[in-house]
């Protein structure tokens, strides 16, 4: 399964994180986990945010803002 973490809903908006976990549908259990956090600088050099969803997360708890907004991975 992969999820990612995205600044809005069009193509072209940055993307904050990308985690990805291996598993059996069959049994439920999970293998191995990826999980990077790109640096907000290096998030927005690859696109524009929607004026929407960075008011979203404005409302969201100072932990998850934390989570998303403070990763440190820079692209290879």
């Amino acid at each position: 399964m992969i999820d990612i973490e995205t600044l809005g809903k069009k193509r072209g908006c940055p993307v904050l994180s990308i985690a990805a976990v291996q598993f059996d549908p069959l049994s439920g259990k999970t293998g191995d986990i990826f999980y990077e956090r790109m640096s907000i600088d290096a998030a927005l050099s690859y696109g524009m945010p929607e004026t929407s969803t960075l008011q979203w997360w404005d409302r969201q708890s100072a932990e998850a803002r934390d989570e998303a907004f403070n990763g440190t991975r820079l692209p290879d």
